[in-house]
């Protein structure tokens, strides 16, 4: 299993094979993935992802990135 600590979603499609294009921020790096659990996951989400690596990367987890507003 792999992470991306700092990932935004950059690209997805809707439909048989639910495609994710996620963006490493640590890297550059542009990762594609099948989201086959269906995930919700909206354009410029950001968080940490765990995915298997493999011929597919599969989507394991996705948590967001909780912003703290302080008053």
């Amino acid at each position: 299993m792999r992470v991306i600590e700092n990932a935004t979603v950059i690209g997805r499609s809707n439909g048989e094979n639910n495609v994710i294009v996620v963006l490493n921020e640590n890297t550059g790096r542009k990762v594609k993935m099948i989201n086959l659990k269906g995930f919700d996951l909206e354009l410029g989400a950001e968080g940490r992802i765990q995915y298997l690596k493999g011929s597919v990367n599969h989507i394991i987890q996705f948590e967001t990135e909780m912003a703290e507003e302080f008053a």
